[in-house]
């Protein structure tokens, strides 16, 4: 597993531009299971802006949020969504999952919507082979409730226009 963490973390360096070193974490639920996450600034420092990702334990999916906010509190939002996608249900790109994160919800956010990273970086793979093993990379956007329910109402699409 540190293999793929690491590799995970190389693809990040090599495909976004990260600068300095990624803060690496982990969360551990009350399940018992941990899930690690890692950000690191992509911005310039001036416009600071971070990249924050997910790892998975057993399934193939990397979630990842691109913030001006302060990472240190939105990596645990990320280990959470992995942790559910690897428990309880698969969480794709299209999905909305709501969040009562008091950090987020007091930026004005109510749910996040899983979007391709090609939606911000164009040159980023929604899959990428790494350590021989095919993992999917979804991004993760926070929306307000007025767009959650606009989305659940209309669909992603009428919600991306």
């Amino acid at each position: 597993m540190e293999k793929l963490r690491a590799g995970i973390c190389l693809h990040m360096f090599e495909n976004l531009d990260v600068k300095g070193d990624l803060q690496l974490n982990h969360v551990e639920f009350d399940s018992g299971s941990k899930y690690h996450t890692a950000y690191g600034e992509i911005g310039s420092p001036e416009d600071p802006i971070s990249i924050i990702f997910s790892m998975p334990n057993d399934s193939d999916d990397v979630y990842m949020m691109v913030s001006d906010g302060d990472p240190s509190k939105l990596y645990a939002q990320l280990a959470s969504i992995q942790q559910y996608n690897e428990e309880e249900a698969h969480i794709c790109i299209d999905h909305t999952v709501p969040t009562n994160n008091e950090y987020i919800r007091n930026a004005g956010w109510a749910a996040f919507v899983m979007l391709y990273p090609s939606t911000t970086f164009e040159d980023f793979k929604y899959t990428n082979i790494i350590l021989d093993r095919k993992l999917r990379f979804c991004q993760v956007v926070p929306i307000t409730e007025e767009e959650r329910q606009f989305k659940m109402s209309k669909g992603i699409e009428a919600l991306l226009n």
